[in-house]
């Protein structure tokens, strides 16, 4: 028995299209006993052309006397007669005796593959059987694809008038054998080769394909098929096959065919996908505390716990403000191609801050192609830093002869070290300082001030020494106190020159005066300074240091401090900034000045006759700094004495023997007034003057007089 394969079965076709009739679009198949065209027993039975919708016509008469049986096949219907032929199978046992052999039976196979090459058929029949004993044979069903599910399978036998099915068992699952890649392979070209085939015209032949859905006849051969006849598969898997065993036997002697027939199946098309569930979390990680000028490292984590791979995302945090990236930025962001499922990635973001505090914000992560999103706890660092204070303390008033004195504090109040912190002491320019004592440190904590002074660690400022007006500076000193001076002489540059703009600041700068930033800066334009430096201050540290200015023809010393402390990055790191603590603190004093008004009275004579004229003249000088307003003279005459005048700057006015000028509006320093009085001597005696003046700054009487004797030439003269 050979096998008939696609081509063979296209031959059929060409065979039977060769005894067509082409105008009628007809075929005509002689009834009777099979041609070469036929010899394989598949295309014997015209009952199998049913299946195709074939309409039979009256049957005519051959030269030879044969009834032809005429059917129509519409053209569009051709594909559909191909697959008829292909997907039957008939195995022939050639002959069929009661003979007994020793031998075992010879097998004889056949194997089709159905037209859409998606259904492999093969059967093994032994060659010979024994009538009237069971004998089985194998049928085994395999689906050939790689990636189609075969359903509803269906196999049936013929029911030949020779053989009878006595059964049909199926083989195990596990029994079954996956068919081969290259079986697979082989089928794969053979469909090829189908598809490329050409009629013998110029058009190009059509590929013949059954639809999978549509259910084949049963009565394809003689006879009716019974139920208990049909192979049946549920599902075969791309590459599963199935295998039957028939167990039969035949009743007659002769040729004994066993045909199946294929007469169902349903492909179908999986498609498969895998659910993934990510899960993309985020931490942020941050130091506790860090100093100002330290570069802050930032540790952001994601992870995806779930299964999957999370695709781009982006890490962002919106940096709280006084933090900024290495590159100057508010917003740090970021990223990252792609996390699969169990991963962790870890990223170090470098960041600096600007000003002192706590910097707490989030980081997001955020998946660009879906909504999945994580977001960290808000964390960040405490940022601490020097912070100097300033303060300036001095009298409010002193006499002009008296210098002024000031002490200036400055003060660590931050949580970090200040560490080398310029002083600027401003004074007028018209003004003389004439010291500055040693810089003295104070700790906040007076136990560990003691703790200090115990071990010897009490510390002094950088810089000693005392500074004296430069007139008069003495010639020699201590070579330690010299060298300091001649630092701070030095040091000593104008307030511009010592307010060069610097990068960018943070701090606490402030003037305790109250004054805007362009008053301060009028101040300093009006100074000169004198520069010392601090080593250092600790947290909590204090320094602290006297001065004494003094000025002439001014009515107020006004001086100011500025500490300054600059904290800078490491030269490793690329950070255009620097930390700076500035403080400024004023204080001024005024110079008190008074008027000094003196009162001089004098007389012409003395002593004088009675009868004679005396004159008195009163001078009031202010000899002081300041001037004075309303001054008022008032005197009275003894009673020896007869007012005939009085004269003064002001008008005057008389009762009885008091004479009262009009008040001064204003004696200013080194000025002076003078009044006289003209008197006639009426009596002898001892004779007073008196005098009294008020001003604004005397606002009591301050009395004076001026003594006479009187005498009278007739008799002696007599005191009072």
């Amino acid at each position: 028995m050979k096998s008939i394969s696609f081509e063979q079965a296209m031959h059929c076709i060409s065979a039977l299209f060769e005894k067509s009739d082409p105008a009628s679009q007809s075929i005509r198949l002689p009834p009777s006993a099979p041609s070469t065209q036929w010899r394989h027993g598949l295309c014997r039975n015209w009952r199998l052309l049913r299946t195709f919708s074939l309409r039979k016509e009256t049957p005519s008469i051959t030269s030879s006397g044969e009834p032809l049986m005429t059917f129509r096949l519409p053209l569009k219907q051709s594909r559909g007669f191909a697959v008829a032929i292909a997907v039957g199978i008939c195995l022939i046992a050639t002959q069929a005796s009661g003979q007994t052999t020793a031998q075992s039976p010879a097998q004889s196979g056949q194997s089709i593959r159905t037209g859409d090459g998606m259904l492999a058929i093969e059967a093994n029949l032994p060659e010979q059987v024994r009538i009237g004993e069971q004998f089985t044979y194998d049928v085994t069903v395999q689906n050939a694809t790689d990636n189609v599910t075969l359903h509803d399978i269906e196999l049936r036998h013929a029911d030949q008038s020779s053989l009878t099915i006595e059964s049909i068992a199926q083989q195990d699952q596990g029994d079954q054998k996956k068919l081969a890649t290259d079986n697979q392979d082989a089928a794969a070209k053979s469909s090829q080769q189908n598809s490329d085939n050409k009629r013998p015209s110029d058009e190009p032949q059509s590929r013949f394909a059954n639809p999978a859905n549509q259910r084949q006849s049963a009565d394809g051969f003689d006879g009716n098929s019974s139920s208990d006849q049909a192979l049946t598969i549920q599902a075969l898997q791309p590459g599963e096959s199935q295998t039957f065993h028939v167990t039969a036997s035949v009743d007659q002697e002769g040729p004994v065919k066993a045909c199946l027939m294929i007469t169902h199946y349903r492909p179908s098309i999986c498609l498969q996908t895998t659910a993934i569930k990510p899960e993309l979390k985020i931490t942020k990680q941050s130091p506790q505390r860090n100093q100002l000028c330290e570069v802050i490292e930032l540790v952001y984590t994601v992870t995806n716990d779930g299964t999957g791979a999370v695709g781009k995302f982006e890490i962002r945090d919106d940096l709280s403000d006084g933090l900024r990236t290495i590159d100057d930025q508010e917003t740090l962001a970021f990223a990252v191609d792609q996390l699969k499922g169990g991963d962790t990635r870890k990223f170090v973001a470098r960041v600096y801050a600007t000003k002192t505090g706590e910097f707490r914000s989030r980081a997001y992560a955020k998946a660009v192609d879906s909504d999945l999103s994580a977001r960290s706890e808000n964390v960040g660092p405490e940022i601490v830093g020097a912070q100097l204070q300033v303060d300036v303390q001095g009298r409010n008033a002193v006499p002009s002869e008296t210098p002024a004195v000031f002490t200036a504090t400055v003060r660590n109040t931050g949580q970090a070290v200040a560490e080398n912190i310029q002083v600027a002491v401003h004074i007028p320019e018209n003004a003389n300082l004439h010291r500055i004592s040693d810089v003295q440190l104070r700790q906040r904590d007076p136990s560990q001030l003691a703790t200090d002074r115990q071990s010897g660690q009490t510390r002094r400022s950088q810089y000693r020494g005392q500074v004296q007006e430069s007139s008069d500076q003495p010639a020699s000193q201590p070579n330690a106190e010299q060298s300091a001076v001649e630092r701070l002489t030095r040091g000593r540059r104008s307030a511009q020159q010592s307010q060069a703009q610097p990068k960018q600041t943070a701090g606490n700068a402030s003037t305790k005066s109250g004054n805007a930033a362009d008053q301060k800066t009028e101040t300093q334009a009006a100074m000169r300074a004198e520069e010392f430096s601090i080593e250092s201050l600790e947290p909590g540290q204090s320094a602290q240091f006297d001065y004494v200015l003094t000025a002439r023809n001014q009515d107020r010393i006004e001086t100011m401090v500025i500490a300054r402390s600059i904290c800078n990055f490491d030269g490793n790191q690329d950070v255009a900034y620097d930390a700076t603590s500035e403080d400024t603190a004023t204080a001024s004093t005024r110079i008190i000045r008074l008027p000094g008004l003196q009162v001089y009275t004098l007389d012409d004579a003395d002593p004088a006759k009675v009868g004679s004229p005396i004159t008195y003249t009163i001078r009031v000088k202010n000899e002081g700094e300041a001037p004075d307003q309303n001054i008022q003279i008032t005197a009275t005459l003894p009673e020896q004495l007869k007012l005939d005048n009085a004269d003064g700057p002001t008008e005057s006015q008389h009762e009885g023997s008091t004479i009262t000028f009009q008040p001064i509006d204003q004696l200013n320093p080194g000025e002076e007034a003078e009044y006289t009085l003209t008197a006639t001597v009426q009596s002898a005696g001892a004779a007073q003057l008196k005098v009294e003046l008020v001003s604004q700054s005397f606002t009591s009487p301050v009395e004076t007089s001026e003594p006479t004797q009187l005498f009278d030439p007739k008799g002696a003269a007599t005191g009072q």
